[in-house]
């Protein structure tokens, strides 16, 4: 088990590494992406007319959705969002969540694929 002490800076990591690394990012992102699709739904089931006369909401996912299409599509600019936000992972490549104070693997119970357990 990783600590806080172990955090590494995306550019320290080797290789092989930062595409497990890569792939916690992206399966974080994902699960915030669901997680905003489920509030939606909610809001539309306990009051559709907010959700109706909100003219934002559908562009902001939709936006949000084409984004993390181009993390996927584009790794240059995705190592460089990356290394922008500063994020940090264990050794074996989890992102830590330091507003969550736990690793994204433990936040969402899912081992991040390829990781070393």
């Amino acid at each position: 088990m990783s600590t806080i002490a172990d955090l590494q800076q995306y550019s320290q990591l080797p290789d092989p590494i930062k595409v497990i690394a890569r792939k916690s990012c992206l399966s974080t992102e994902e699960a915030y992406f669901g997680l905003a699709c489920q509030s939606l739904k909610q809001k539309s089931s306990s009051n559709i007319h907010q959700v109706v006369n909100d003219p934002f909401h559908i562009t902001k996912l939709v936006s949000r959705l084409a984004w993390l299409k181009r993390l996927i599509t584009d790794v240059p600019y995705f190592e460089k969002c990356i290394e922008e936000n500063l994020c940090m992972f264990s050794p074996s490549g989890d992102l830590y969540l330091f507003t969550q104070k736990c690793f994204a693997s433990d936040l969402f119970h899912q081992p991040v694929e390829g990781a070393v357990q």
